[in-house]
């Protein structure tokens, strides 16, 4: 059974999803994770302070409890290009050296400073000729690569892949076609209006046989490269998009991230337009929301949530939040957002004549926001809806406990780490999928497989000769004089023990006792210690009302219950808070809230001209591995037990 994690590191979040695969089945999501980040350990692509990284991913890694440590990662905004270009049939060997002399005539500086490596266009029919027509080539700053080399590294993972993140998304919809991703209409130019016929009905191949690649056919539509990078791009070459009059298929990708916004365009299994739309996306709604409202961003933060939970203005908010307010903020953040996503559609769509249809969808943990979906639709109008990707829908997922709720959660935010570890299985199954690590990598890694494989075998080899030459040796014995040695050693034994069977006696007491020790203390919890580090942390506008908890067992985890109250609809957020300046108390969550009508604080704050309604709520949270002294590691250095 083969294992890889994709891996997609954002502005906001390390998102990770794990698949794992052989050779007589498709691929099963078994395991996924995700840990947010501080502000500022990711801006606009570049990778800076890496130390916080990799304390992330160290974390992600020990709360997830991946099976792999083999890792797939993307590469995405400055520093990344992406030109498609139509090369004459060349053999895969020959490759190497005709994409580097391409690739000059696009790159800015010296060769020598980019990674280089080339996809064929992504469709899903099998070409067994071993050559190529239209190729993508994609480029990325070695200083890139060895940043990113040097932060897995040092989080104790290893690099299979550097991918494309945009490469893999749009890989990971057009060859998924067989389990249902996508039925797509054809797209016909036309002068008039267009029409969407459905697609033809025809008979598919096996998953793993639509894996390859595809000689093009004379009856395609030439692709020809533009001269210019799109300004404001992720240095990506944007592509003229398809001409012509043949029928096409055309995926149209928009993912929001908290940063960027990355729209892709592809035709035909050719990337035609490569997009990134900077300084939008959610972080951008939060801190329009932190400015106008002057709250913090954290709270910002939770007020976005909070208004796409409402649905809109008829949510109330306590203190000087105004909800009408907030609606507005998060209204013209999205307008902004939502007219230059439909600008690029718009400039997609004016180089085809202003005719023809594309399926158009959403996917990324910002395109939950309130009200963006409903207004690209409503921009885009009737003719062309946008609808959201729902690339896990192709995945079967080992993992019997996962409710409907997560699942729809993680389609959502983790389509590029998906995709990004299905380009590894892809590449299991005969496709070159992009791998921008280097051959030098690549070949020290392959050398290393193959001095493991042979130091199995010279081992095994020497096993078998060593039991040989000992079944000779003892073949030659006198048997016996053996047997004299063997009965003197057997008397000499009993004497010995009869000697010390009190000893052994005793020893035999104290380790049962010692055992039973412990398996009661080993997970122990000092909970007077906890519940003053909880106490003191406490706000002074909240009190507790009730207080359970349940110590770690086993590979379980410990949990704390809160029943509290607080003077007003922040105390909740308060609380949450100061839990999280607690290193052992662990994901902290207020499940609810209700607020008392007939009870207040004093010096509560006025709401309306009276004073704040006291609100009671219930939380929980999870206890870190030892988050107190263990009484049972005092027990056996010695100290005794002191609490």
């Amino acid at each position: 059974m083969k294992r890889v994690v994709g891996l997609d590191i954002g502005s906001f979040s390390i998102k990770a999803v794990e698949i794992a695969w052989d050779r007589k089945g498709k691929p099963k999501v078994t395991n996924f994770g995700l840990v947010t980040l501080p502000s500022g350990a990711m801006a606009s692509g570049a990778r800076i302070e890496p130390e916080i990284l990799v304390k992330a991913l160290k974390r992600l890694w020990t709360r997830a409890e991946f099976a792999t440590k083999d890792v797939v990662i993307g590469t995405s905004g400055d520093g990344t290009f992406i030109r498609e270009s139509t090369l004459p049939v060349i053999p895969d060997s020959e490759m190497k050296s005709v994409i580097a002399t391409e690739a000059m005539e696009f790159l800015p500086g010296s060769i020598d400073d980019y990674r280089i490596d080339y996809e064929r266009r992504m469709l899903p029919e099998p070409d067994d000729s071993g050559a190529s027509g239209e190729v993508h080539l994609v480029a990325v700053d070695i200083s890139i690569v060895s940043d990113l080399q040097s932060i897995v590294r040092e989080a104790g993972l290893e690099i299979v892949g550097i991918d494309s993140s945009v490469m893999a998304l749009f890989r990971g919809v057009w060859l998924n076609t067989d389990i249902g991703i996508l039925d797509l209409p054809v797209i016909s130019v036309k002068s008039t209006s267009p029409t969407v016929e459905p697609a033809p009905q025809e008979v598919r191949s096996s998953w793993k046989g639509r894996l390859g690649k595809r000689q093009r056919d004379e009856s395609e539509v030439e692709v020809e490269p533009s001269s210019q990078i799109s300004e404001g791009s992720e240095e990506t070459q944007e592509l003229v998009s398809l001409e012509g009059t043949s029928q096409s298929k055309v995926v149209a990708l928009v993912m929001v991230g908290a940063n960027r916004v990355t729209v892709g365009i592809a035709e035909d299994g050719v990337l035609t337009v490569s997009r990134s739309i900077d300084a939008q996306g959610g972080d951008a709604i939060t801190r329009a929301i932190s400015e106008e409202l002057n709250v913090a961003v954290s709270d910002a933060e939770g007020l976005k949530r909070s208004l796409g939970e409402s649905g809109g203005d008829q949510v109330e908010f306590d203190g000087d939040v105004d909800g009408r307010r907030l609606s507005e903020i998060v209204r013209s953040q999205v307008a902004q957002l939502v007219e230059a996503i439909v600008n690029t559609l718009n400039s997609y769509l004016f180089s085809r004549g202003g005719e023809g249809e594309l399926r158009i969808f959403i996917g990324g943990g910002g395109s939950l926001t309130t009200g963006l979906l409903d207004s690209l639709n409503e921009a885009l109008g009737a003719d062309r809806r946008v609808e959201r990707l729902e690339l896990f829908e192709t995945i079967d997922f080992d993992m019997p406990d996962l409710s409907a709720a997560e699942r729809d959660r993680i389609s959502a935010v983790m389509p590029d780490a998906l995709s990004l570890a299905l380009g590894m299985y892809f590449a299991d199954n005969g496709r070159h999928v992009i791998n921008l690590q280097g051959d030098e990598v690549l070949k020290r890694r392959q050398a290393k497989r193959d001095l493991t494989i042979a130091l199995s075998g010279f081992l095994v080899g020497l096993l078998v000769f060593g039991a040989l030459d000992y079944l000779h040796v003892r073949n030659e014995n006198n048997l016996n004089n053996e047997l004299t040695s063997v009965n003197a050693e057997v008397n000499s034994a009993q004497s010995s023990l009869s000697q010390l069977s009190s000893v052994a006696k005793t020893r035999s007491a104290l380790a049962a006792q010692e055992q039973q020790l412990s398996g009661i203390l080993a997970s122990d919890v000092a909970w007077p210690v906890l519940i003053n580090q909880l106490n003191a942390a406490t706000p002074s506008d909240v009190w507790w009302t009730n207080f359970s908890g349940v110590a770690p067992s086993g590979t379980t985890n410990g949990s704390i219950t809160f029943g509290a109250a607080g003077c007003s609809q922040q105390a909740p957020a308060h609380w949450l808070n100061a839990l999280g300046t607690l290193n052992n108390i662990l994901d902290p969550w207020v499940s609810s809230s209700v607020a008392n009508q007939s009870s207040s604080c004093v010096n509560a704050p006025l709401v309306n001209g009276a004073p704040a309604p006291t609100v009671s709520f219930n939380s929980t949270a999870t206890i870190a591995n030892n988050p107190t002294p263990s009484r049972f590691q005092e027990y056996l250095t010695g100290q005794g037990i002191s609490q």
